[in-house]
C-alpha cells in the first residue's frame, strides 16, 4: 500500500468515504493494441495508492459487467 504522503487529501479523504460500491477514482483511458492484444495503462492514482511498480504482476478478472484488476499477481 500507497504511504500517505504519496496522495493528496482529497484522494485520502474520497478513500476513507468509499463504501466498497463507488469508486474512488475515476479516468477515461484510451485502448491500445499491443502485438495482437488489447492494452490500457493503469491510472497514476491507481498505482500510487496500491503501490503498483513496473515488473510487479496484477491479477485481470473479466467480468459481465466490467473487468477488474487486482495488485499482487496470481497467487491465489
Amino acid at each position: 500500500m500507497s504511504t500517505p504522503d504519496r496522495l493528496s487529501t482529497i484522494q485520502e479523504e474520497r478513500c476513507k468515504r468509499a463504501d466498497g460500491g463507488e469508486p474512488i477514482n475515476t479516468e477515461t483511458r484510451t485502448a491500445f493494441d499491443n502485438n495482437g492484444g488489447m492494452c490500457s495503462n493503469l491510472t497514476d492514482f491507481g498505482t500510487k495508492l496500491h503501490g503498483i511498480e513496473s515488473g510487479d504482476e496484477v491479477r485481470i478478472e473479466v467480468h459481465e459487467d466490467g473487468i477488474w484488476i487486482e495488485p499482487g499477481g496470481n497467487d491465489e
